[in-house]
């Protein structure tokens, strides 16, 4: 999508008065809800909620829908990757800890597999070579990314 554009994201969810009473159905984006309708609203029902939004991107995100009942109901989408003037969906607000994250678990597997382990569970250091080398390529993916997106 060309920067300042608006994504229209449409969602429904279905549910049963009794059995799955539907409380309210949200477009998440980036994991923050952006907008939300409840059953008590006008239109709307405990076993019928839809929702239309158009939603203003500046960058690129993921998208998705999540419908909540009863306790411990709760029904997610598979998110919607929409990128904007060709950059990525990574999420501006996070993508430093993110990396931050990815980084450090590659250290704890490079000290994994720097010794060898008596338990069958942690066999990693048997294929040392293969995971260093992957290790290698994950943290220059990290390197460009960082590169890319101006970040330390």
């Amino acid at each position: 999508m060309p920067p300042g554009s608006r994504v229209r994201v449409v969602a429904k969810a279905r549910g049963h008065a009794t059995q799955v009473p539907l409380a309210d159905l949200q477009i998440i984006v980036h994991g923050e809800v952006a907008r939300t309708v409840t059953a008590g609203d006008a239109g709307q029902s405990n076993e019928s909620l839809s929702l239309e939004a158009d939603l203003p991107l500046e960058h690129g995100a993921w998208i998705a829908a999540r419908a909540r009942a009863g306790a411990g109901q709760v029904a997610h989408t598979t998110p919607v990757y929409v990128r904007v003037d060709g950059g990525g969906f990574h999420n501006p607000k996070t993508v430093q800890q993110s990396l931050d994250l990815c980084e450090a678990y590659l250290r704890e597997l490079e000290e994994d597999i720097a010794k060898p382990a008596d338990k069958p569970e942690d066999n990693a250091w048997r294929h040392r070579k293969l995971i260093e080398h992957r290790i290698a390529e994950t943290g220059e993916v990290i390197r460009k990314l960082r590169e890319k997106l101006s970040l330390r």
